[in-house]
């Protein structure tokens, strides 16, 4: 997946200041023949970019995008399929069902590539991995060294979401390390926990119920991610382009959350406002922490309470809200 529906949220943001600059200096000057390129850019410099910053916005957030190919419908796409599965393991296509069981003694990763299709992640009714899918058109499940991995590409239509994929860990299960990569489709996650959790999510909807981890990674394009119960210990950091983020939970250590065009609504647990040091940047979009509310044009703020942890904040042309409850 992956980085497409970001890329896209840039474009969409860029754009949209272009076309207001370009209608103001066609109304105010009598045509764009007397805006010099260095004119154009210094108006656009007033919501806080300038070219440099814009040239590495596409260049970080659409390193991948070739990974992705959509169709003219925008309801389907074909990711690019070389290297995802491993050619030493069994792929499973077009079937209607399959399921197998993996020995949990050996698993201390996880790691899924999942798009197009409903998945839900669950508790395993006995002491093994249980992974199974319905209307398959492209499957791989198998464990390579201490990772479990399941890949799955489907019929490649993001609205019927006819591919169900259901995985099942052994209660109480600690992860090291879980990647997920989720393109559209719709993820549903009863409880995890690892010392890291890594995930990117494209156009889909990603619901944790409870969440807990050393350091939590969030990249998410224009989908939804909930998580309703977080205990982050070490480091809590989401890059949002066009989507929203819904956050509840607790993160004694750092928070770095970017939104370029997206929202993010964050409830904090067990700690008030001033128990954390502040690193705040706001171009045209709105932030609000706690009592605190900047909104507007290039804002830059650091706040210092004396604290040992920093919450990192930045908005594009976002809108990021913070607040807190003991």
């Amino acid at each position: 997946m992956k980085k497409f529906m970001k890329t896209c949220a840039i474009m969409v943001a860029i754009m949209l200041a272009l076309s207001i600059i370009l209608l103001t200096a066609g109304g105010c000057g009598g045509g764009l023949r007397g805006v010099s390129r260095a004119m154009f850019w210094r108006g656009f410099n007033c919501y806080g970019c300038n070219i440099g910053e814009v040239d590495e916005w596409f260049e970080e957030w659409g390193e991948r995008l070739e990974d992705w190919s959509w169709g003219d419908d925008w309801d389907t796409y074909n990711p690019d399929t070389e290297g995802l599965f491993n050619s030493l393991y069994d792929i499973i296509e077009n079937k209607d069902s399959w399921s197998n069981s993996f020995s949990a003694e050996d698993i201390r990763n996880l790691e899924i590539d999942l798009g197009g299709c409903e998945v839900t992640l669950g508790t395993s009714p006995d002491a093994e991995y249980h992974v199974s899918a319905k209307t398959i058109k492209k499957l791989q499940a198998y464990v390579s060294g201490d990772t479990l991995h399941v890949r799955v590409i489907t019929s490649g239509n993001i609205v019927s979401l006819s591919t169900k994929v259901e995985i099942l860990i052994p209660e109480g299960t600690v992860f090291h390390e879980v990647r997920a990569s989720l393109g559209a489709g719709d993820f549903r996650i009863a409880a995890l926990s690892a010392d890291t959790i890594k995930m990117e999510i494209g156009a889909g909807k990603l619901q944790i119920d409870k969440v807990t981890a050393g350091k939590l990674e969030i990249e998410l394009g224009a989908g939804q991610v909930i998580t309703k119960d977080a205990m982050i210990s070490e480091k809590f950091k989401a890059e949002i382009g066009a989507g929203e983020l819904r956050f509840t939970g607790s993160v004694p250590g750092d928070m770095d959350v970017e939104c370029a065009m997206g929202n993010a609504d964050i409830h904090i647990t067990g700690s008030s406002e001033d128990e954390h040091n502040y690193d705040l940047e706001c171009n045209a979009g709105n932030l609000t922490i706690g009592s605190r509310s900047h909104a507007g044009v290039a804002f830059v703020d650091d706040i210092n309470n004396g604290a040992d942890s920093e919450y990192k904040l930045s908005c594009f042309m976002g809108n990021i809200k913070v607040t807190f409850s003991e």
